[in-house]
């Protein structure tokens, strides 16, 4: 996979390694009084920011963009992790959220329709239809 950096974001990039080698090159040549040694330790950490930052760059978006991870409740020695049910009222709820944010305003009527739809297409109970639409939606 080839990793391609924007124009002016490598630009950037490399004035701030610049700007970062000729500090330390000005700070080592003031601890040392000598441009030998202040030179290969402005070289040294040049190089070193040069996979460093990338590095973290790449850690960063790794970390945003990754999908987020469930984490299951653990068992402690012996005990039982205990699991409620959902109630009809908890999933219309989650449902009008749900639908709040993809409707908007709307959301509770688009909600309504739904059930009411479903109501109707399998002759089957309110709870009936709120349940199933919660199913299809987790």
């Amino acid at each position: 996979m080839k990793i391609i950096i924007p124009f002016p974001f490598s630009v950037i990039l490399w004035i701030i390694l610049f700007m970062l080698a000729y500090w330390v090159y000005e700070d080592a040549r003031h601890r040392y009084s000598r441009g030998g040694p202040a030179a290969l330790w402005a070289l040294l950490t040049a190089l070193g920011g040069i996979f460093i930052i990338p590095g973290i760059i790449i850690l960063l978006l790794y970390l945003a963009l990754r999908p987020p991870t469930i984490l299951a409740k653990e068992e402690k020695r012996g005990e039982k992790v205990e699991r409620r049910r959902i109630t009809t009222d908890e999933m219309y709820n989650k449902l009008l959220s749900a639908y709040a944010t993809a409707y908007g305003i709307r959301g509770r009527d688009a909600l309504e329709k739904d059930i009411e739809r479903l109501m109707r297409e399998k002759n089957i109970s309110r709870d009936e239809a709120i349940k199933e639409l919660y199913g299809r939606r987790a």
